[in-house]
Protein backbone atom coordinates (compact mmCIF):
# COMPACT_ATOMS: atom_id res chain seq x y z
CA UNK A 1 0.00 0.00 0.00
CA UNK A 2 1.61 3.11 -1.02
CA UNK A 3 0.70 5.99 1.38
CA UNK A 4 2.38 8.91 0.17
CA UNK A 5 3.15 10.86 -3.61
CA UNK A 6 -0.52 9.78 -4.51
CA UNK A 7 -2.57 12.41 -6.41
CA UNK A 8 -4.40 12.62 -3.12
CA UNK A 9 -3.37 11.45 0.23
CA UNK A 10 -6.34 11.45 1.94
CA UNK A 11 -8.27 8.25 3.08
CA UNK A 12 -11.21 7.33 5.65
CA UNK A 13 -11.00 4.33 8.12
CA UNK A 14 -15.63 3.74 7.86
CA UNK A 15 -17.42 4.64 11.03
CA UNK A 16 -17.82 1.44 13.56
CA UNK A 17 -14.66 0.08 13.23
CA UNK A 18 -12.00 -0.01 15.49
CA UNK A 19 -10.17 3.09 14.10
CA UNK A 20 -6.78 2.97 16.00
CA UNK A 21 -6.26 -0.73 15.68
CA UNK A 22 -6.85 -0.62 11.66
CA UNK A 23 -4.64 2.39 11.71
CA UNK A 24 -1.69 0.80 13.61
CA UNK A 25 -2.34 -2.13 11.91
CA UNK A 26 -1.96 -1.09 8.38
CA UNK A 27 0.88 1.49 9.01
CA UNK A 28 3.11 -1.53 10.51
CA UNK A 29 3.15 -3.21 7.58
CA UNK A 30 3.54 -0.06 5.90
CA UNK A 31 6.10 1.15 6.93
CA UNK A 32 9.15 -0.75 7.02
CA UNK A 33 11.86 -1.38 9.78
CA UNK A 34 14.35 1.02 8.53
CA UNK A 35 15.03 3.55 6.30
CA UNK A 36 13.77 7.18 5.73
CA UNK A 37 10.07 5.73 5.71
CA UNK A 38 10.23 3.79 8.54
CA UNK A 39 7.78 3.69 11.55
CA UNK A 40 10.64 5.15 14.05
CA UNK A 41 10.79 7.87 12.02
CA UNK A 42 7.64 9.02 11.22
CA UNK A 43 5.37 11.36 13.12
CA UNK A 44 1.63 10.42 13.66
CA UNK A 45 -1.22 13.53 15.20
CA UNK A 46 -4.42 12.28 16.70
CA UNK A 47 -6.87 14.76 18.24
CA UNK A 48 -6.06 13.95 21.48
CA UNK A 49 -3.80 12.49 24.00
CA UNK A 50 -6.35 9.89 25.17
CA UNK A 51 -6.00 8.58 21.53
CA UNK A 52 -2.12 8.83 21.20
CA UNK A 53 -1.83 6.24 24.02
CA UNK A 54 -4.23 3.80 23.00
CA UNK A 55 -1.91 4.22 19.58
CA UNK A 56 0.86 3.53 21.59
CA UNK A 57 -0.38 0.55 22.65
CA UNK A 58 -2.20 -0.53 19.09
CA UNK A 59 1.29 -0.75 18.03
CA UNK A 60 2.39 -2.70 20.19
CA UNK A 61 -0.30 -5.57 19.39
CA UNK A 62 0.24 -5.00 16.07
CA UNK A 63 4.05 -6.14 16.03
CA UNK A 64 2.99 -9.54 18.51
CA UNK A 65 3.88 -8.24 21.72
CA UNK A 66 7.63 -7.76 20.21
CA UNK A 67 10.18 -4.62 20.76
CA UNK A 68 9.21 -2.06 18.88
CA UNK A 69 10.52 1.83 18.27
CA UNK A 70 7.27 3.47 18.51
CA UNK A 71 6.81 6.75 16.24
CA UNK A 72 6.70 10.32 17.72
CA UNK A 73 2.74 10.47 18.70
CA UNK A 74 1.01 13.77 19.07
CA UNK A 75 -1.94 15.41 20.09
CA UNK A 76 -3.45 18.26 17.93
CA UNK A 77 -6.06 19.18 20.03
CA UNK A 78 -3.74 19.00 23.84
CA UNK A 79 -0.06 20.33 22.87
CA UNK A 80 2.62 19.71 25.47
CA UNK A 81 5.33 22.81 25.89
CA UNK A 82 8.57 21.61 24.32
CA UNK A 83 7.37 18.73 22.81
CA UNK A 84 7.75 18.35 18.99
CA UNK A 85 7.50 19.00 15.70
CA UNK A 86 4.53 22.10 17.66
CA UNK A 87 7.76 23.88 19.74
CA UNK A 88 10.88 22.91 17.29
CA UNK A 89 13.41 25.84 16.91
CA UNK A 90 11.70 29.38 16.81
CA UNK A 91 8.33 27.97 16.42
CA UNK A 92 7.06 29.12 19.66
CA UNK A 93 10.30 31.41 21.01
CA UNK A 94 7.93 34.55 21.07
CA UNK A 95 4.68 33.21 22.52
CA UNK A 96 4.24 33.13 25.90
CA UNK A 97 3.67 29.85 28.64
CA UNK A 98 0.14 28.70 28.46
CA UNK A 99 -1.68 29.24 31.37
CA UNK A 100 -2.48 26.19 33.94
CA UNK A 101 -6.21 25.26 33.38
CA UNK A 102 -6.95 25.51 37.34
CA UNK A 103 -5.19 28.83 37.57
CA UNK A 104 -7.25 29.82 34.02
CA UNK A 105 -10.69 29.08 35.80
CA UNK A 106 -9.81 30.59 39.02
CA UNK A 107 -8.76 33.98 37.25
CA UNK A 108 -11.59 33.79 35.21
CA UNK A 109 -13.81 33.22 37.93
CA UNK A 110 -12.36 36.49 39.78
CA UNK A 111 -12.69 38.32 36.54
CA UNK A 112 -16.43 37.71 36.64
CA UNK A 113 -16.71 38.78 40.31
CA UNK A 114 -15.53 42.15 39.56
CA UNK A 115 -18.08 42.71 37.01
CA UNK A 116 -20.70 40.89 38.75
CA UNK A 117 -22.75 44.44 39.56
CA UNK A 118 -23.36 44.38 35.69
CA UNK A 119 -25.42 41.34 35.23
CA UNK A 120 -27.78 42.95 38.68
CA UNK A 121 -28.38 38.93 39.53
CA UNK A 122 -27.31 37.37 43.00
CA UNK A 123 -24.83 35.17 42.55
CA UNK A 124 -22.87 33.02 45.28
CA UNK A 125 -19.08 31.62 44.92
CA UNK A 126 -20.51 27.95 42.91
CA UNK A 127 -22.44 30.30 40.02
CA UNK A 128 -18.90 32.53 39.92
CA UNK A 129 -17.23 29.38 38.59
CA UNK A 130 -20.04 28.07 36.64
CA UNK A 131 -19.60 31.59 35.03
CA UNK A 132 -15.67 31.03 34.65
CA UNK A 133 -16.54 28.06 32.90
CA UNK A 134 -18.72 29.29 30.49
CA UNK A 135 -16.88 32.57 29.72
CA UNK A 136 -13.95 30.24 29.38
CA UNK A 137 -15.84 28.10 26.93
CA UNK A 138 -16.69 31.67 24.94
CA UNK A 139 -12.90 32.13 24.91
CA UNK A 140 -12.37 29.07 23.48
CA UNK A 141 -15.17 29.50 20.31
CA UNK A 142 -13.27 32.67 19.94
CA UNK A 143 -9.76 31.41 19.57
CA UNK A 144 -10.78 28.24 17.41
CA UNK A 145 -13.19 30.37 14.93
CA UNK A 146 -10.14 32.90 14.59
CA UNK A 147 -13.11 35.87 15.78
CA UNK A 148 -10.35 38.61 15.83
CA UNK A 149 -13.11 41.72 15.80
CA UNK A 150 -14.34 41.54 19.15
CA UNK A 151 -15.35 45.07 19.73
CA UNK A 152 -18.59 44.24 18.08
CA UNK A 153 -19.56 42.13 21.01
CA UNK A 154 -21.66 44.65 22.75
CA UNK A 155 -23.11 45.78 19.61
CA UNK A 156 -24.47 42.01 18.94
CA UNK A 157 -27.75 42.89 21.18
CA UNK A 158 -30.05 45.55 20.06
CA UNK A 159 -32.03 48.59 22.26
CA UNK A 160 -35.29 46.48 21.88
CA UNK A 161 -34.31 43.28 23.73
CA UNK A 162 -34.63 42.21 26.84
CA UNK A 163 -32.45 43.93 29.53
CA UNK A 164 -30.77 40.84 30.81
CA UNK A 165 -29.47 39.92 27.09
CA UNK A 166 -28.14 43.82 26.84
CA UNK A 167 -26.19 43.04 30.52
CA UNK A 168 -24.67 40.22 28.76
CA UNK A 169 -23.45 41.69 26.01
CA UNK A 170 -22.12 44.64 28.08
CA UNK A 171 -20.88 42.33 30.27
CA UNK A 172 -18.92 39.83 27.51
CA UNK A 173 -17.33 43.17 25.87
CA UNK A 174 -15.66 44.09 28.95
CA UNK A 175 -14.40 40.05 29.28
CA UNK A 176 -13.16 40.53 26.38
CA UNK A 177 -10.83 43.41 26.83
CA UNK A 178 -9.81 42.62 30.28
CA UNK A 179 -8.84 38.56 30.11
CA UNK A 180 -6.19 39.62 27.44
CA UNK A 181 -4.90 42.16 29.43
CA UNK A 182 -4.76 40.04 32.63
CA UNK A 183 -2.89 37.53 31.08
CA UNK A 184 -0.54 40.17 29.67
CA UNK A 185 0.03 41.28 33.07
CA UNK A 186 0.98 37.73 33.96
CA UNK A 187 3.38 37.02 31.48
CA UNK A 188 0.87 34.00 29.88
CA UNK A 189 -1.09 32.79 27.29
CA UNK A 190 -5.10 31.23 26.71
CA UNK A 191 -4.14 27.87 26.01
CA UNK A 192 -6.70 27.83 23.13
CA UNK A 193 -4.56 30.87 21.43
CA UNK A 194 -1.28 29.34 21.83
CA UNK A 195 -2.54 26.19 20.11
CA UNK A 196 -3.82 28.02 17.38
CA UNK A 197 -0.73 30.44 16.87
CA UNK A 198 1.39 26.82 17.29
CA UNK A 199 -0.88 25.09 14.70
CA UNK A 200 -1.02 27.76 12.07
CA UNK A 201 2.64 28.40 12.83
CA UNK A 202 3.42 24.71 11.82
CA UNK A 203 1.48 24.69 8.82
CA UNK A 204 3.16 27.78 7.46
CA UNK A 205 6.68 26.27 8.30
CA UNK A 206 5.59 22.85 6.27
CA UNK A 207 3.99 24.95 3.41
CA UNK A 208 7.38 26.20 2.80
CA UNK A 209 9.59 22.99 3.73
CA UNK A 210 7.59 19.82 3.71
CA UNK A 211 9.22 18.05 6.30
CA UNK A 212 11.45 14.99 5.21
CA UNK A 213 10.37 12.40 7.28
CA UNK A 214 6.35 10.34 7.31
CA UNK A 215 3.68 12.52 8.61
CA UNK A 216 0.37 10.93 9.29
CA UNK A 217 -2.48 12.86 10.66
CA UNK A 218 -4.95 11.04 11.83
CA UNK A 219 -8.67 10.71 13.71
CA UNK A 220 -8.98 14.44 13.04
CA UNK A 221 -12.47 16.11 11.23
CA UNK A 222 -10.66 19.60 11.20
CA UNK A 223 -13.38 21.17 12.93
CA UNK A 224 -10.72 23.60 14.03
CA UNK A 225 -9.96 25.89 11.60
CA UNK A 226 -5.88 26.10 12.50
CA UNK A 227 -6.37 22.08 12.26
CA UNK A 228 -7.92 22.29 8.87
CA UNK A 229 -4.79 24.20 7.65
CA UNK A 230 -2.08 22.22 8.81
CA UNK A 231 -4.19 18.98 7.53
CA UNK A 232 -4.33 20.36 4.52
CA UNK A 233 -0.11 21.06 3.93
CA UNK A 234 0.35 17.81 5.46
CA UNK A 235 -2.08 15.72 2.23
CA UNK A 236 0.33 17.82 -0.15
CA UNK A 237 3.45 16.91 1.43
CA UNK A 238 5.58 14.42 -0.69
CA UNK A 239 5.76 12.17 2.77
CA UNK A 240 2.17 13.37 4.47
CA UNK A 241 -1.23 11.57 4.34
CA UNK A 242 -4.89 12.18 6.07
CA UNK A 243 -6.86 9.36 7.52
CA UNK A 244 -10.26 10.72 8.25
CA UNK A 245 -12.83 8.77 10.67
CA UNK A 246 -15.74 7.74 8.92
CA UNK A 247 -16.60 9.69 6.41
CA UNK A 248 -19.73 8.56 4.74
CA UNK A 249 -18.46 7.65 0.76
CA UNK A 250 -21.73 5.81 -0.13
CA UNK A 251 -24.00 8.97 0.24
CA UNK A 252 -25.37 10.03 -2.94
CA UNK A 253 -24.16 13.16 -4.35
CA UNK A 254 -27.38 15.41 -3.70
CA UNK A 255 -27.56 14.56 -0.19
CA UNK A 256 -23.95 15.10 0.58
CA UNK A 257 -24.53 18.73 -1.44
CA UNK A 258 -27.35 19.40 1.60
CA UNK A 259 -25.74 18.73 4.60
CA UNK A 260 -25.94 20.79 6.81
CA UNK A 261 -23.43 22.24 10.13
CA UNK A 262 -26.03 19.82 12.91
CA UNK A 263 -25.20 16.84 10.41
CA UNK A 264 -22.51 14.45 11.84
CA UNK A 265 -20.36 14.35 7.92
CA UNK A 266 -20.58 18.64 7.76
CA UNK A 267 -17.34 18.67 9.48
CA UNK A 268 -15.46 16.05 7.07
CA UNK A 269 -17.41 18.07 4.03
CA UNK A 270 -16.38 21.44 4.77
CA UNK A 271 -12.51 19.92 5.97
CA UNK A 272 -13.07 18.52 2.06
CA UNK A 273 -13.83 21.81 0.85
CA UNK A 274 -11.28 23.82 2.35
CA UNK A 275 -8.74 21.70 1.20
CA UNK A 276 -10.24 21.80 -2.68
CA UNK A 277 -10.60 18.04 -2.02
CA UNK A 278 -13.64 15.62 -3.29
CA UNK A 279 -15.67 13.20 -1.79
CA UNK A 280 -14.90 10.64 -4.43
CA UNK A 281 -10.73 11.57 -4.28
CA UNK A 282 -10.41 10.10 -0.56
CA UNK A 283 -9.53 6.45 -0.90
CA UNK A 284 -11.26 3.80 1.49
CA UNK A 285 -8.09 2.61 4.36
CA UNK A 286 -7.55 -1.21 3.45
CA UNK A 287 -9.37 -3.47 6.11
CA UNK A 288 -11.13 -7.03 6.36
CA UNK A 289 -14.66 -5.57 6.35
CA UNK A 290 -17.72 -8.11 7.28
CA UNK A 291 -20.87 -7.89 5.29
CA UNK A 292 -22.93 -7.41 8.57
CA UNK A 293 -20.46 -4.22 9.42
CA UNK A 294 -20.64 -2.70 6.21
CA UNK A 295 -24.56 -2.99 5.81
CA UNK A 296 -25.39 -1.57 9.50
CA UNK A 297 -23.10 1.49 8.11
CA UNK A 298 -24.66 1.98 5.04
CA UNK A 299 -28.38 1.51 6.99
CA UNK A 300 -27.39 4.30 9.61
CA UNK A 301 -25.61 6.40 7.19
CA UNK A 302 -29.00 6.31 4.89
CA UNK A 303 -31.11 6.92 7.93
CA UNK A 304 -29.16 9.81 9.10
CA UNK A 305 -29.60 11.74 5.36
CA UNK A 306 -30.67 15.23 5.75
CA UNK A 307 -33.65 15.59 5.76
CA UNK A 308 -34.30 17.60 2.28
CA UNK A 309 -32.88 14.45 0.44
CA UNK A 310 -35.44 11.70 1.92
CA UNK A 311 -38.25 12.22 0.02
CA UNK A 312 -38.59 8.31 -1.23
CA UNK A 313 -37.01 5.89 1.37
CA UNK A 314 -38.32 2.91 -0.84
CA UNK A 315 -36.68 3.94 -3.85
CA UNK A 316 -33.71 4.23 -1.79
CA UNK A 317 -34.23 0.62 -0.30
CA UNK A 318 -34.78 -0.71 -3.36
CA UNK A 319 -31.21 0.53 -4.26
CA UNK A 320 -29.80 -1.14 -1.51
CA UNK A 321 -30.90 -4.25 -2.39
CA UNK A 322 -29.80 -3.67 -5.87
CA UNK A 323 -25.77 -3.37 -4.04
CA UNK A 324 -26.69 -6.81 -2.52
CA UNK A 325 -27.69 -8.54 -5.74
CA UNK A 326 -24.48 -10.47 -5.53
CA UNK A 327 -24.72 -11.48 -1.38
CA UNK A 328 -27.32 -13.63 0.01
CA UNK A 329 -28.39 -11.29 1.87
CA UNK A 330 -31.01 -8.45 2.70
CA UNK A 331 -29.23 -5.28 3.49
CA UNK A 332 -31.91 -3.39 5.67
CA UNK A 333 -32.35 -6.78 7.54
CA UNK A 334 -28.58 -7.34 8.17
CA UNK A 335 -28.06 -3.80 9.21
CA UNK A 336 -30.52 -3.65 11.63
CA UNK A 337 -30.09 -7.68 13.05
CA UNK A 338 -28.85 -6.74 16.72
CA UNK A 339 -29.24 -3.03 16.68
CA UNK A 340 -30.85 -1.54 19.73
CA UNK A 341 -32.46 2.05 20.62
CA UNK A 342 -31.26 3.95 23.73
CA UNK A 343 -33.69 6.91 24.90
CA UNK A 344 -32.12 8.82 26.75
CA UNK A 345 -32.60 12.54 29.29
CA UNK A 346 -29.44 13.86 28.14
CA UNK A 347 -26.51 13.87 26.17
CA UNK A 348 -24.37 12.59 29.41
CA UNK A 349 -26.67 10.34 30.24
CA UNK A 350 -26.19 9.26 26.75
CA UNK A 351 -22.55 8.87 26.98
CA UNK A 352 -22.25 6.86 30.07
CA UNK A 353 -24.58 4.36 28.96
CA UNK A 354 -22.44 3.85 25.74
CA UNK A 355 -19.55 3.81 27.82
CA UNK A 356 -20.89 0.99 29.71
CA UNK A 357 -23.09 -1.61 28.36
CA UNK A 358 -25.66 -3.39 31.07
CA UNK A 359 -27.75 -6.10 29.72
CA UNK A 360 -30.43 -7.61 31.20
CA UNK A 361 -29.78 -11.02 30.19
CA UNK A 362 -26.10 -13.12 29.74
CA UNK A 363 -23.96 -12.84 26.83
CA UNK A 364 -21.44 -15.11 25.90
CA UNK A 365 -19.78 -17.73 27.85
CA UNK A 366 -18.94 -15.43 31.12
CA UNK A 367 -21.01 -12.41 31.80
CA UNK A 368 -20.72 -10.84 34.98
CA UNK A 369 -24.34 -9.61 37.11
CA UNK A 370 -24.43 -6.80 39.01
CA UNK A 371 -26.64 -7.72 42.43
CA UNK A 372 -26.16 -5.04 43.85
CA UNK A 373 -24.16 -1.49 44.28
CA UNK A 374 -23.88 0.36 47.40
CA UNK A 375 -22.39 4.09 48.35
CA UNK A 376 -21.86 5.50 51.63
CA UNK A 377 -19.80 9.01 52.79
CA UNK A 378 -18.22 10.35 56.06
CA UNK A 379 -18.60 14.38 54.67
CA UNK A 380 -21.34 14.89 57.72
CA UNK A 381 -18.60 14.23 59.97
CA UNK A 382 -15.17 14.38 58.85
CA UNK A 383 -13.37 17.76 57.10
CA UNK A 384 -11.58 17.75 53.69
CA UNK A 385 -10.06 15.07 52.94
CA UNK A 386 -8.37 16.27 49.44
CA UNK A 387 -8.99 19.98 48.26
CA UNK A 388 -7.30 22.43 46.12
CA UNK A 389 -7.95 26.60 45.63
CA UNK A 390 -7.73 27.24 49.56
CA UNK A 391 -5.28 26.41 52.75
CA UNK A 392 -6.26 24.22 55.67
CA UNK A 393 -6.29 25.66 59.60
CA UNK A 394 -5.21 23.89 62.57
CA UNK A 395 -8.89 23.69 63.13
CA UNK A 396 -9.60 22.15 59.86
CA UNK A 397 -11.65 24.42 58.32
CA UNK A 398 -10.42 26.24 54.73
CA UNK A 399 -9.32 29.81 53.61
CA UNK A 400 -10.20 30.58 50.30
CA UNK A 401 -8.30 31.08 47.49
CA UNK A 402 -9.85 34.73 47.30
CA UNK A 403 -8.10 35.57 50.83
CA UNK A 404 -4.78 35.31 49.28
CA UNK A 405 -2.44 37.83 47.29
CA UNK A 406 -1.41 36.74 43.62
CA UNK A 407 2.20 36.53 44.54
CA UNK A 408 0.76 33.94 47.38
CA UNK A 409 -0.67 31.85 45.17
CA UNK A 410 2.47 30.58 43.93
CA UNK A 411 4.45 30.80 47.38
CA UNK A 412 2.01 29.23 49.22
CA UNK A 413 0.99 26.77 46.07
CA UNK A 414 -2.65 27.65 46.91
CA UNK A 415 -4.31 25.77 43.84
CA UNK A 416 -2.10 22.29 44.23
CA UNK A 417 -4.16 19.61 44.79
CA UNK A 418 -3.42 18.91 48.59
CA UNK A 419 -4.17 15.73 50.59
CA UNK A 420 -4.75 15.23 54.55
CA UNK A 421 -2.36 12.56 54.59
CA UNK A 422 -2.52 12.25 58.40
CA UNK A 423 -7.19 12.42 58.03
CA UNK A 424 -6.33 9.79 55.64
CA UNK A 425 -4.82 6.95 57.52
CA UNK A 426 -6.49 7.86 60.95
CA UNK A 427 -10.05 7.34 59.10
CA UNK A 428 -9.76 6.28 55.84
CA UNK A 429 -10.51 1.85 56.72
CA UNK A 430 -13.17 2.92 59.33
CA UNK A 431 -14.88 5.49 57.79
CA UNK A 432 -14.75 3.76 53.90
CA UNK A 433 -14.87 0.50 54.55
CA UNK A 434 -15.19 -0.81 58.48
CA UNK A 435 -18.60 1.28 60.05
CA UNK A 436 -19.80 0.66 56.09
CA UNK A 437 -19.71 -3.22 55.36
CA UNK A 438 -20.69 -3.58 59.19
CA UNK A 439 -24.10 -2.69 58.20
CA UNK A 440 -23.61 -4.52 54.26
CA UNK A 441 -22.42 -7.79 55.93
CA UNK A 442 -26.10 -8.12 57.96
CA UNK A 443 -28.19 -6.19 54.33
CA UNK A 444 -26.74 -8.75 51.91
CA UNK A 445 -26.00 -11.58 53.91
CA UNK A 446 -22.27 -11.61 53.78
CA UNK A 447 -20.02 -14.26 53.85
CA UNK A 448 -16.27 -14.89 53.62
CA UNK A 449 -16.79 -18.62 51.99
CA UNK A 450 -19.51 -16.96 49.47
CA UNK A 451 -16.87 -14.64 47.96
CA UNK A 452 -14.77 -16.32 45.40
CA UNK A 453 -12.70 -12.77 45.14
CA UNK A 454 -12.28 -9.56 46.65
CA UNK A 455 -11.15 -7.03 45.01
CA UNK A 456 -9.82 -3.66 47.05
CA UNK A 457 -9.34 -0.68 45.11
CA UNK A 458 -6.38 0.57 46.96
CA UNK A 459 -4.24 3.57 46.58
CA UNK A 460 -1.03 2.03 48.17
CA UNK A 461 0.37 -1.97 49.67
CA UNK A 462 0.32 0.47 52.62
CA UNK A 463 -3.49 -0.07 53.19
CA UNK A 464 -3.41 -3.78 52.28
CA UNK A 465 -3.07 -5.00 56.34
CA UNK A 466 -5.28 -2.15 57.57
CA UNK A 467 -7.98 -3.33 54.95
CA UNK A 468 -7.45 -7.23 56.05
CA UNK A 469 -7.62 -6.60 59.84
CA UNK A 470 -11.06 -4.43 59.12
CA UNK A 471 -12.45 -7.66 57.26
CA UNK A 472 -11.69 -9.72 60.04
CA UNK A 473 -13.27 -6.92 62.43
CA UNK A 474 -16.51 -7.47 60.82
CA UNK A 475 -16.70 -11.05 60.44
CA UNK A 476 -15.57 -11.41 56.78
CA UNK A 477 -11.82 -12.47 56.68
CA UNK A 478 -11.60 -13.11 53.32
CA UNK A 479 -8.42 -14.97 52.78
CA UNK A 480 -5.50 -13.32 50.60
CA UNK A 481 -5.50 -15.86 48.17
CA UNK A 482 -9.25 -14.80 47.45
CA UNK A 483 -7.71 -11.06 46.95
CA UNK A 484 -7.40 -9.82 43.65
CA UNK A 485 -5.28 -5.83 42.75
CA UNK A 486 -2.98 -5.50 39.70
CA UNK A 487 -1.16 -2.49 41.92
CA UNK A 488 1.90 -3.61 41.67
CA UNK A 489 1.83 -4.10 37.71
CA UNK A 490 -0.23 -1.45 36.74
CA UNK A 491 -0.24 1.01 40.04
CA UNK A 492 -2.81 3.63 41.14
CA UNK A 493 -4.58 4.85 38.29
CA UNK A 494 -7.27 7.18 40.29
CA UNK A 495 -10.64 6.18 39.12
CA UNK A 496 -9.81 3.97 36.18
CA UNK A 497 -7.98 1.42 38.64
CA UNK A 498 -11.43 -0.52 39.13
CA UNK A 499 -12.29 -1.20 35.71
CA UNK A 500 -9.35 -1.88 34.75
CA UNK A 501 -9.02 -4.38 37.71
CA UNK A 502 -12.11 -6.36 36.78
CA UNK A 503 -11.05 -6.25 33.36
CA UNK A 504 -7.96 -8.17 34.20
CA UNK A 505 -9.54 -10.70 36.15
CA UNK A 506 -12.27 -11.13 33.93
CA UNK A 507 -9.95 -12.00 30.85
CA UNK A 508 -7.62 -14.00 33.05
CA UNK A 509 -9.60 -16.87 32.51
CA UNK A 510 -9.63 -17.42 36.97
CA UNK A 511 -13.35 -16.47 37.02
CA UNK A 512 -15.20 -19.43 36.65
CA UNK A 513 -19.00 -19.69 36.74
CA UNK A 514 -21.17 -18.86 39.64
CA UNK A 515 -18.53 -17.47 41.13
CA UNK A 516 -19.08 -14.39 43.39
CA UNK A 517 -17.49 -11.09 43.27
CA UNK A 518 -16.92 -8.46 46.05
CA UNK A 519 -15.62 -4.95 44.84
CA UNK A 520 -14.38 -2.23 47.40
CA UNK A 521 -13.56 1.11 46.20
Amino acid sequence: MNLFGRPANWFSIPAGRPFLRDLAGRLFETLGPGGEDSLAQSVILLPNRRGARALSQAFVEASGQRALLLPQIRALGDLDEGEPPFEAGDLAIDLAPAISPWRRRFELSRLVQDYLPRLKGDFDGAAAFELADALGAFFDSLEIEEITDRDRIATLVEADLAEHWRDSASFLALAVQAWPQRLEALGLSDPATRRVALLRRLADKWESAPPAFPVIAAGSTGSVKSTAALLSVIARSPRGCVVLPGLDQNLADEAWDEIEPQHPQYSLKRLLEHAQMARGDVSPWPIEDTAPARWRRRVINEALRPASATGDWYKQIEALNAEAADETTEPVRTGLDGLHVLTARAEEDAAGAAAVLLENKPSGPLSLKVEWVELSSAAHELPACMYSGAEKNEDASLTGWQEFTNQEWATRSVFTVKQDVKLLNEHVVRATLVEPLRTLVKKHNLASQKIDWFLPHISSKYFAEPVAAGLKEVGLDIPRESWFTNLVEKGNTGSASPFIMLDELFHSGRIKKGHKLLMFV
